[in-house]
């Protein structure tokens, strides 16, 4: 299901168990968007350009964010009440990114299954 315009004003956050896109604007006024962790395929989209505004500790994207466009982009991510935005240079191009932001240990994630070494690199 795809949105012209979207406005967050909840009390006790968005829970999407399914995706959604928004082609225009995201207005975030009160709350979070939620989305499960456990399913990287449900994501809250910003399609076609997309711009929002009003993100913050308690308006963001708690889970996956996808964009789609060919400008930078800062996608409005955290972890419960901590924004923590990711920026990508997308000039010239129309790659689709996700993102989402994990406040924990890759060595002993919560989240995963399988944990990340990450005093081992790859030799360059």
């Amino acid at each position: 299901m795809n949105f012209e315009n979207f406005e967050v004003d909840v009390q006790d956050d968005l829970n999407l168990f399914t995706s959604i896109g928004v082609n225009d604007e995201v207005f975030f006024t009160n709350g979070r968007i939620n989305t499960p962790r456990i399913n990287p395929d449900v994501k809250f989209k910003f399609l076609d350009d997309n711009i929002y505004s009003g993100e913050g500790n308690n308006e963001h994207v708690d889970g996956y964010a996808q964009f789609n466009g060919d400008f930078e982009f800062s996608f409005p991510i955290g972890d419960d009440f901590e924004i923590k935005p990711l920026i990508i240079n997308n000039y010239n191009n129309s790659i689709t990114y996700a993102a989402a932001y994990f406040k924990e240990d890759p060595n002993v994630p919560t989240t995963f299954t399988n944990s990340f070494d990450t005093s081992s690199f790859q030799p360059s």
